[in-house]
């Protein structure tokens, strides 16, 4: 990890949520109801998630977000500043409840519907407020759960202070030729290219976007473009049982990996390694290593 005299920072720009989540045999098709065995909550949110994960890394990082005043947002804000991520760029908001999301989740599989109520009153305005964040910052993490005025500023700043930008698209809307030409990385799952990209083969998206664009595949592999060659890097273990969370887990194991050096090879390998340790855990930020951890996990990677 890095000392502590050269600590890298982060922003992330995104979701605040809690995860409503039950557990059934199978994914339920229309028309049908199913009991489920169990339900749980867990602290979740692309952007929250995203935050976590790279402060337990050893990053400093501002999240920059919305949440309702209510117990659900309470709660979130007490578990960011225990984690010691930065929540003073987090809008408070008096007219609408915290993100949620409820998820069905049966083994191997999951669906997932977003209640954004707070998430998207996070404004150009609200990013705006943490600017001088963005000029100290040595990378800016996005996701799609935040409105697109508010991405679009983050872009902007990013940009403007000459950051890597690293973009997770998701939930996957079509990406103008605009954003993506502006970020420097985007991270997508493999089922949601199309929507993203449209029809267009995955192998001619990746060579046009190589570098820049990493598909994750459901078996916790990547694959990506580099050097005229696609790459396929498979997970170190077979996945787990828990699907929830491993976009963003690969997502700040990446931004932390291209911001301390690695290869882009090594990068991946690290956000592959820490999407599989989320897999083994219900919940998208209980299955993040603990700080005292990762020197050792990340010892594997370093150049």
């Amino acid at each position: 990890m890095f000392q502590h005299s050269d600590t890298p920072k982060a922003v992330v720009v995104g979701s605040c949520s809690i995860d409503l989540v039950m557990g059934v045999e199978e994914i339920p098709q229309a028309g049908q109801t199913l009991m489920a065995s169990r339900s749980a909550s867990y602290l979740g949110g692309k952007g929250a998630n995203q935050a976590v994960a790279l402060t337990r890394m050893g990053m400093q990082v501002h999240l920059v977000g919305s949440i309702g005043m209510d117990p659900y947002g309470q709660q979130i804000m007490r578990n960011l500043h225990n984690e010691g991520v930065n929540v003073g760029f987090i809008h408070e908001d008096d007219d609408y409840a915290t993100g949620t999301a409820f998820v069905t989740a049966a083994y191997r599989k999951n669906t997932i519907v977003i209640v954004p109520e707070a998430n998207h009153r996070l404004s150009a305005a609200h990013v705006g407020l943490a600017e001088r964040h963005f000029e100290q910052a040595d990378v800016v993490l996005l996701q799609l759960e935040s409105p697109p005025d508010a991405i679009s500023e983050a872009v902007r700043l990013a940009k403007k202070y000459r950051k890597n930008i690293v973009l997770y698209a998701s939930p996957a809307t079509q990406l103008s030729p605009e954003i993506t030409a502006a970020v420097d990385f985007i991270i997508i799952k493999e089922s949601e290219v199309g929507h993203a990209f449209g029809g267009r083969s995955h192998e001619e998206i990746l060579c046009e976007l190589a570098g820049k664009l990493f598909i994750r595949c459901v078996d916790n592999s990547t694959k990506y473009s580099s050097g005229g060659q696609i790459l396929h890097l498979a997970s170190p273990q077979p996945v787990g049982p828990h699907l929830m969370g491993l976009g963003d887990a690969f997502t700040a194991a990446f931004a932390y990996g291209i911001t301390a050096g690695f290869s882009t090879e090594s990068a991946v390998a690290f956000g592959n390694q820490l999407s599989y340790f989320v897999s083994q855990k219900p919940g998208s930020q209980t299955g993040l290593p603990h700080p005292r951890e990762f020197p050792e996990i990340i010892r594997k990677f370093r150049p």
